[in-house]
């Protein structure tokens, strides 16, 4: 994840993280500078694998150019060799140490075994004051090894902890996107049934008007005035969906059913067995919706016969096209949202008769309110 890119929590995190590194181990190195500033060049030799180490730890969550990174190991593996040859300071580990330290801690793979060859360069290293300063032994044989194993500790904690929030984040967003996705799903799911079902509708009385216009002007006329309040319908509806308003029910679309039927000549037999749950009204009002309007594109109906269960409803028609079933897209989309709600949709073909039915698998306390 880039900078440009984090979350705001994260990038506080980032940021605390950093002052916090550079606050504690710059007081860490301006101490050890000052305790081995006797004779003055001690400074001089600490100084430039400090300064490189600090850089290094403001670099703990990005990529660092490998080249720098090489160098200031370089720098702070030669820097301890140096103090411990000389005697200088057990606190001349600090280079090697954060450098290795923020190094290990990015690696992906075998982590433990790059911290252990750190530790044991730090120690084989510390071995040099033997030459020369074997009093001395404990501080670089002990000391450093330990605020080495310290630093690594810090560093790879403290970046482990990093990625796991980066991956929370992640989820979060993903999670988020996901969200976005199934509403826009949903809303061109609805926009396809009112819209599609619409201008189905619209084209049947546009051309039964057109028959009406020489043999029953008024009617044709009465036709075109049902075109007119069925589009402003749709567009109060479409408006509804766009901010969230739209709410369709079984009562009315099973109103809206019966009149699109006998307007298209069609028989329509209603049998009620109990209004559907609330739980499952939309899911129910949707596939009726969709069946209604498979119904008058894709069938030469005469017959339609609709069955409301307080489980589901079931919708049957004859005059059924031969050969194979046309795309019913609007039922697979369906069939989707129905099934991640826990219903099952069945779209059932026969020699003469075509049915839809959903249904659901309901608490009894919830199939009769």
């Amino acid at each position: 994840m880039s900078q440009g890119t984090e979350a705001a929590p994260l990038r506080r995190m980032r940021v605390t993280a950093t002052l916090t590194f550079i606050v504690v181990l710059g007081i860490y190195a301006g101490g050890a500078l000052v305790i081995a500033s006797t004779p003055w060049w001690h400074v001089i030799v600490l100084a430039p694998s400090m300064i490189a180490a600090l850089w290094t730890a403001t670099r703990w969550h990005t990529p660092a150019p490998p080249l720098a990174i090489a160098g200031a190991l370089v720098l702070g593996e030669a820097t301890w060799a140096v103090a411990a040859t000389l005697a200088i300071s057990p606190a001349a580990a600090f280079g090697i140490s954060v450098t290795g330290a923020v190094t290990v801690s990015k690696l992906s793979r075998k982590k433990g075994v790059a911290a252990a060859v750190l530790v044991s360069i730090v120690l084989a290293t510390g071995l040099l004051v033997l030459i020369r300063y074997p009093e001395q032994a404990p501080g670089y044989l002990l000391v450093a090894p330990i605020v080495t194993v310290v630093f690594v500790a810090v560093f790879w904690v403290n970046h482990t902890a990093w990625q796991l929030f980066a991956e929370l984040d992640s989820t979060r967003r993903a999670e988020t996107e996901l969200a976005l996705v199934k509403e826009r799903f949903r809303f061109a799911a609805d926009l396809h049934d009112i819209q599609g079902h619409t201008l189905h509708v619209v084209k049947l009385k546009a051309a039964l008007a057109e028959r009406l216009l020489r043999t029953d002007p008024a009617s044709a006329e009465d036709e075109l005035r049902q075109v007119q309040d069925l589009i402003a319908e749709t567009i109060v509806q479409t408006r509804s969906i766009a901010y969230g308003q739209q709410k369709i029910t079984v009562a009315g679309e099973l109103e809206n059913a019966k009149n699109l039927f006998e307007a298209a000549g069609i028989n329509v037999r209603v049998t009620s067995d109990g209004d559907p749950a609330a739980a499952i009204d939309e899911y129910v009002s949707l596939v009726l919706r969709e069946a209604t309007t498979n119904i008058l594109r894709h069938a030469q109906a005469t017959h339609v016969a609709i069955i409301v269960a307080p489980n589901g409803i079931s919708i049957s028609n004859d005059g059924i096209p031969t050969g194979p079933l046309p795309d019913l897209h609007g039922l697979a989309v369906l069939d989707q949202r129905i099934t991640g709600a826990g219903g099952a949709l069945e779209v059932v073909k026969t020699a003469n008769q075509f049915v839809t039915a959903v249904t659901f698998d309901l608490p009894n306390h919830q199939e009769h309110p």
